[in-house]
């Protein structure tokens, strides 16, 4: 039986935690605005008073608590008590005298840091995304108590018991059951807070997107995963919060590539392809199909469950098939019942119903995905140059065959290719465009254009 955890979707997209395992203590705020998906700019200021910003394992300390929340019945007061060793059976650490220390040292960075989000703090409603901006805190109290009297007082041991109380804002929308499952084995079975972190993210754009493929801009993707330092040579613009800029494009590939062969050797990516070269090359993740650890959305389940499947049997209805066709489904079945048919066995209609189902949706993105795929490949890879200031020919001709296989009008397309060629778009997000079709893809490009300016130049 598979155990799961569970992670707080906003915590899951905007990623408050830098993946850098360690940083100087001058590093004590950082402020990030990026897009890496079609919901928007994530827009977040990191203020850790005269303390380091939270990094390395304070990711895992997160998923730990909002998993032991959510398990132990999400408690009123939001109070979490739980064991030094179940902390870190949950968080995927290993019990050691200086894991111990690491873990004292990053509960209480969790303790004293706030976030400023604008308008980037989300929920998925029925109509679409509703989005706030606020200040929130992981942690609002600690205590620490242990049962014996061994090891220097104030220091963490194994029989340490912490009670924790969980920040409201993370509390609330767990209550509104803004989650998404995570299967404990595999989370715990990858071999560093940076590969964990990085699956983590994927996961979340893989519910975001279509499921298949994501792609996202090299140098917005480390902004985002917090591959960043200080810059001396700029003042802070933000009262109290250090300037900072995201290292080298080179330095994130080379990061990131120990998590990307483990994820691709488990099974969780089929492949991770790149585009171009320098400050505008382009990450592909293909995901892998068979991965044992299908992605389930717990609100399909539930929609499931109130047709009367068995929760058992909607789980593996919701890993086998794709959210738009379950959803397709259960609007087929509500409309039949409206109009009067009563089926024998209403769970077992649906079921038929899902399972007759020509699930055009996804035939449609595995197709685009294929082509995506095949044009990235016959793209040359360029020599690594930092300096490249902005996409290549090679790289207009791609966006170019790939936007023509849409629906666009021409217009459209010339648009959207001048804009990332001038740099007012990321061609990481345009690249995407390929892979939706009718009102998803009615969406996504007006959310694009939106940002630009008018054509005559005013916004």
């Amino acid at each position: 039986m598979t155990r799961y955890g569970f992670d707080e979707r906003n915590l899951a997209r905007i990623n408050p935690v830098l993946a850098l395992q360690r940083v100087g203590p001058e590093l004590t705020g950082w402020h990030k605005s990026t897009t890496i998906d079609g919901l928007g700019l994530i827009k977040l200021t990191c203020d850790a008073g005269q303390r380091v910003v939270p990094h390395g394992i304070d990711a895992d300390i997160i998923f730990a608590l909002l998993t032991a929340y959510e398990l132990d019945g999400r408690s009123t007061d939001r109070v979490i008590q739980i064991s030094l060793g179940r902390l870190c059976t949950l968080g995927g650490l290993y019990r050691s005298t200086d894991m111990y220390q690491r873990i004292q040292d990053s509960l209480e960075r969790l303790a004293y840091v706030k976030f400023k989000v604008e308008s980037c703090w989300g929920i998925e409603t029925s109509k679409g995304w509703s989005w706030t901006s606020l200040i929130f805190g992981i942690i609002e109290d600690i205590q620490a108590g242990d049962v014996s009297d061994l090891g220097s007082v104030g220091s963490y041991s194994p029989t340490t018991n912490l009670k924790i109380q969980l920040g409201k804002r993370i509390a609330d929308s767990i209550n509104r059951n803004h989650t998404r499952r995570v299967d404990l084995k595999f989370y715990t079975g990858l071999s560093s807070p940076l590969a964990r972190l990085l699956y983590r993210s994927l996961q979340e754009q893989r519910q975001i997107g279509n499921g298949s493929l994501f792609s996202v801009e090299m140098k917005a993707w480390g902004e985002h995963l917090g591959f960043r330092e200080i810059d001396k040579g700029k003042a802070s613009t933000v009262a109290g919060i250090p300037e900072t800029k995201v290292v080298l494009t080179s330095r994130i590939r080379r990061a990131l590539e120990p998590a990307h062969k483990e994820l691709i050797r488990k099974n969780y990516l089929k492949e991770v392809t790149y585009v171009g070269s320098g400050q505008h090359q382009v990450i592909n993740y293909v995901y892998s199909k068979d991965h044992p650890t299908q992605l389930v959305d717990s609100r399909v389940v539930a929609q499931l469950t109130s047709c009367k499947i068995a929760e058992k049997q909607a789980n593996e209805l919701a890993a086998k098939y794709s959210k738009a066709r379950i959803e397709a489904a259960i609007q087929k079945y509500n409309q039949r019942i409206a109009d009067g048919y009563s089926p024998k066995n209403k769970p077992g209609f649906l079921i038929s119903l899902l399972e007759r189902a020509e699930d055009q949706l996804d035939l449609t993105l595995q197709n685009e995905a294929k082509t995506q795929i095949a044009v990235t490949a016959s793209v040359p890879m360029l020599e690594e140059a930092e300096g490249v200031s902005g996409p290549t020919e090679e790289q207009r001709g791609m966006l170019h065959r790939m936007l023509k296989k849409t629906a666009l009008p021409e217009a459209t397309t010339a648009r959207l290719i001048d804009a990332v060629m001038t740099s007012q778009l990321p061609l990481s997000e345009v690249v995407t465009l390929s892979v939706y079709k009718d009102a998803a893809l009615a969406a996504h490009v007006a959310a694009l254009l939106a940002r630009l300016p008018s054509p005559d130049g005013n916004h």
